[in-house]
């Protein structure tokens, strides 16, 4: 006889359906560690701009036009010019008579003076270009320090949100997974609150005060522990529907 046929494979079982709480904590928790990260950034950016500016002040501070090839070029021109002239003077020491033969070299002296002024304010102007250039650098890094400032700030908000948020959906989950527990977790809450105030009370000078907060306080363990008895209760419940007992 022909071999029986074999038994169809059973397909696997489906996956859970994902549930919509843990979803929501899933996206939001993502959303949240991604805008931390940025937040990280944009801090490491703020800081890195931080320090260029101080580097851009110090630079201004400590700067020398003359290490500047420019302005120590005019600089050698100026004093050559200034020597020059110098020079001329001695050569048109020699009386203020138009008809004296040194009378060129006072004209001469004329002309190197002129050049001497013009190098000087050549050198002048090169001067003041370099202390522009110097401001300009730490306007600019001021810039982008403020920028990255701002930047920062609002990555710190946005991340503090999606923080917020996330926080707020695992909440909601916690509360639908076990709202016993969530409940006793507040219980306990508003006991260390009400002990807190027992013990402000007790310090102060009103007898009453004192008393209506101690019971008060009572009251709120008395919630508490009862909350937590509950909730302790459920928990059992549900590891044992979990794991099963044996049957005799």
């Amino acid at each position: 006889p022909p071999p029986p046929p074999l038994p169809k494979p059973k397909a696997p079982p489906s996956a859970p359906k994902p549930d919509a709480y843990d979803e929501g904590v899933t996206y939001t928790e993502s959303d949240a560690v991604e805008a931390e990260a940025d937040a990280l950034e944009a801090q490491q950016l703020r800081n890195r701009a931080i320090n260029a500016l101080d580097a851009a002040d110090i630079a201004q501070a400590t700067a020398d036009p003359g290490d500047d090839p420019g302005v120590a070029a005019a600089r050698e021109r100026t004093r050559e010019a200034n020597a020059a002239a110098d020079a001329a003077d001695r050569a048109a020491l020699d009386g203020d008579d138009p008809w004296d033969p040194n009378a060129p070299n006072k004209t001469a002296a004329d002309i190197f003076h002129r050049e001497a002024r013009e190098a000087a304010e050549d050198q002048k102007a090169l001067e003041e270009a370099f202390w522009n250039r110097k401001a300009a650098d730490v306007d600019q890094a001021k810039t982008a320090a403020g920028a990255a400032e701002d930047a920062m700030n609002k990555a710190n908000a946005k991340a503090a949100e999606e923080r917020e948020l996330a926080n707020f959906v695992k909440n909601a989950r916690d509360r639908h997974a076990d709202p016993l527990g969530t409940a006793a977790d507040q219980a306990e809450k508003d006991y260390a609150a009400a002990h807190a105030r027992e013990n402000q009370a007790f310090e102060g000078s009103d007898a009453k005060a004192y008393q209506d907060a101690r019971q008060a306080a009572a009251l709120a363990k008395a919630k508490a522990d009862e909350a937590r008895a509950a909730a302790n209760a459920a928990k059992d419940a549900r590891s044992a529907s979990v794991i099963g007992f044996d049957k005799p």
